[in-house]
């Protein structure tokens, strides 16, 4: 039924989120620039902290993890937080794909540390 269908859709999507939530955090945005180079356009480099993404969806699952700023139009709830024990393989996998590195290019520098 259609019902049951919006829940199975609702929890995909809770758990995609949950997956990369804390991913931009875990980057490092690097720019270099040159004196003679000012008008070539250079592409950033970035780096993915692996350590401190795993740090970051352990605090979760202990329920230990606070993020900083709130967003007003922020619904979700850290109910479905992912243990490392549990879902190792999972996350693994994931930083393992392209897609990872392709939604990590798609985030902009104010959501990573910039360099």
């Amino acid at each position: 039924s259609k019902g049951n269908f919006s829940e199975v859709l609702a929890i995909c999507d809770e758990f995609i989120s949950e997956l990369v939530s804390g991913v931009h955090p875990c980057c490092l945005w690097i720019e270099e620039k040159h004196d003679d180079e000012i008008n070539k356009r250079n592409e950033p480099a970035i780096i993915f902290d692996e350590n401190r993404f795993f740090h970051i969806k352990n605090l979760r699952a202990e329920g230990r993890y606070l993020p900083l700023v709130h967003k007003s139009d922020q619904t979700r709830s850290d109910k479905f937080s992912l243990s490392l024990d549990n879902f190792d393989l999972i996350f693994e996998t994931l930083l393992r794909t392209q897609c990872l590195s392709t939604y990590i290019s798609g985030g902009n520098k104010e959501s990573m540390l910039f360099w």
